[in-house]
This record gives C-alpha cells, sequence and structure tokens, in this order.
C-alpha cells in the first residue's frame, strides 16, 4: 500500500498531465496595368480554388462557450508556471494516442489551431475538466491522421509508458458515436500511475481537413459527465462542420 506522499505525487503527475492535454494552446504592391485591370472585370473562366484548410479565425469561431455547456461550467485560463507533464516512451503504433492525451490534437503539424478550456466542481470538491481543440490541416493530412488515430484506438488496447519518469499504463476501450462530419472517433483512456488513476473520456470529428477534438477529464472515482460531453460535441461538430464547408 502506498503511503501518502507519495500517492499525492502520483496523484499531483497525474493532474499535470491533464493539465497539460486539457490546457492546450502591408505593402502596397505594383499598380495594375489597364489591360491587367480590363481582364480582372471579366468573369473568371473557372471558381477560384477553395481554401487548402480553414483559417485561424475559423477555428476561433467552432470554439465552444460557456453558453454551449449545463450550468456551473466555467473557462479554465492556462496556468504558465504549471510544469507540463507528457506521456512518452509508448510504442510507435499508440503514437497517435499519446498526442491527443499530451496536447489534445492528432499527431503532425497543422496549419492552424485553436484551443478552449472549462472546468467544472464537483459536490465532492473534484474538478473535472473539459478542453476543446479546433485544428486545421490540408484535407489529406487530416485523412491519415485519423485513419492512424483509429488504429491506434483498435489496436492499443493496453499499453504502457512514462510519465515524469514515472511507469504509466493506458487501457483505451472505442464508443459507439452519432455520425457528425466526414468523420467521427469516440474513445475513452485511463491513465494508472502507481494506484491512482486518471479518466479521459474523447471524441474527435473530421471534416474536409478540419479536427476538433473533445476530452473530458476526471479521477477514477468521479463520474464521467455524459450530458455535457454529449451536448458539446453536437455544437462542436456542427460548427465545425460550417466552418470546413467552403475549404478543400
Amino acid at each position: 500500500m502506498l503511503t501518502r506522499p507519495v500517492r499525492r505525487i502520483t496523484l499531483i503527475t497525474l493532474i499535470a498531465l491533464t493539465a497539460s492535454s486539457v490546457l492546450l494552446t502591408a505593402c502596397g504592391g505594383p499598380e495594375t496595368p489597364k489591360a491587367a485591370t480590363d481582364n480582372a472585370a471579366r468573369p473568371a473562366p473557372h471558381s477560384a480554388p477553395r481554401p487548402a484548410h480553414i483559417t485561424a479565425e475559423q477555428a476561433r469561431g467552432a470554439l465552444l462557450g460557456t453558453q454551449d455547456l449545463p450550468e456551473g461550467w466555467k473557462t479554465a485560463h492556462k496556468n504558465k508556471h504549471r510544469k507540463k507533464a507528457e506521456l512518452k516512451g509508448v510504442q510507435a503504433r499508440c503514437l497517435p494516442l499519446a498526442a491527443v492525451v499530451n496536447t489534445g490534437r492528432l499527431e503532425g503539424e497543422y496549419a492552424t489551431h485553436a484551443h478552449r478550456v472549462f472546468t467544472k466542481q464537483g459536490e465532492d470538491g473534484q474538478a473535472t475538466g473539459l478542453a476543446q481543440d479546433v485544428s486545421g490541416y490540408p484535407r489529406q493530412r487530416a485523412e491519415q491522421g485519423m485513419r492512424r488515430l483509429r488504429d491506434a484506438v483498435e489496436h492499443c488496447g493496453s499499453f504502457t509508458g512514462t510519465l515524469a519518469d514515472t511507469q504509466a499504463t493506458l487501457r483505451v476501450k472505442r464508443h459507439d458515436a452519432p455520425r457528425y462530419g466526414d468523420d467521427v472517433l469516440a474513445y475513452s483512456v485511463s491513465v494508472t500511475v502507481d494506484d491512482v488513476r486518471m479518466d479521459f473520456d474523447l471524441a474527435t470529428v473530421r471534416s474536409h481537413g478540419a479536427v476538433t477534438t473533445l476530452v473530458e477529464s476526471h479521477p477514477a472515482e468521479t463520474e464521467h459527465n455524459r450530458q455535457a460531453v454529449d451536448r458539446a460535441l453536437s455544437v462542436a461538430a456542427t460548427r465545425l462542420t460550417r466552418a470546413a464547408a467552403a475549404t478543400a
């Protein structure tokens, strides 16, 4: 049985992981010749190509607000002084899951991204976190990222890594989800260090090259806030689809 100081250190480490995953975070040109001006005034023979990805403004516009959540949720602010804990040392096939747990988004480079975090204090004094990330990618990259994440969810049912130089055991389970966007994946991840466990309930939605992930985090003994997550996912997916509609 763990002593109280060790358990406290472990709990702080898991809280740091939760914080790191849910806090994510002109000159004029030359004058146009007359001939070019005349040509510009004529209708273009072909429509302009669609943007490759959503803009930063569109990403921010797809974020949730407290008005989209049940009563009691508040916007959280990033603590710049909190030490970040990252999950490391996982097998290659499970790296997409580690990326989502660490950052709240798909692995790899993104073109633009925005995030927001909410918290709710329970009657038992335990806090639950809900984070949303919205990221824009070229469509092919987003599709590839979702395929790798789905593969990880399906084949990494249980795996290990290190968290603050301590071994962590992760267990993953896929869940059913309503149809949103072009692709949707709902899953849960539990992270156990020593005998302390933190649970993450996640849903990732892709529309064109835009991807949003919702992460609800809570201690194992705290009940999953299904109502808030389901409501948030519906609103988030609708906004993401609307933002991505005009992209390639």
